[in-house]
């Protein structure tokens, strides 16, 4: 009996778990975007940029849409981060969080960066 009552205990975590999901989107070595990741069902989202190469800034947009054409930023009270290397941790990471209910698919753009050539490397995990 107990092993019945434990093995249904496990069944219901299991299914009652939230979905996790983490994408490689690659790097960004220009001004560009990385390829839209299919989201349905998610709304938090974890970015962890790994920035080289960064001499003075590089300004990211987490972006969202619900056709994959037509693109927002996701946090329309904050449009873009700005990485310098004082908010860089010691291994060169960032980490940039955001919600959407609406957003069906997410991707990052490049907008701009100054003082170098910097390349980013982004990993997207999301609930």
């Amino acid at each position: 009996m107990l092993r019945k009552t434990i093995l249904i205990f496990a069944i219901c975590l299991l299914r009652f778990a939230p979905a996790q999901a983490a994408f490689d989107l690659g790097s960004l070595t220009t001004v560009s975007a990385t390829e839209y990741v299919d989201v349905r069902g998610m709304e938090n989202f974890t970015f962890i940029y790994t920035i080289s190469g960064l001499v003075t800034n590089v300004v990211l947009r987490p972006e969202m849409s619900i056709d994959g054409t037509s693109w927002v930023p996701i946090d329309t009270t904050r449009t873009d981060t700005t990485i310098t290397s004082s908010n860089l941790s010691s291994d060169n990471a960032y980490m940039d969080t955001a919600s959407s209910r609406a957003a069906k698919y997410v991707r990052v753009s490049r907008v701009s960066s100054s003082g170098g050539t910097p390349n980013v490397s982004i990993k997207l995990e999301m609930n």
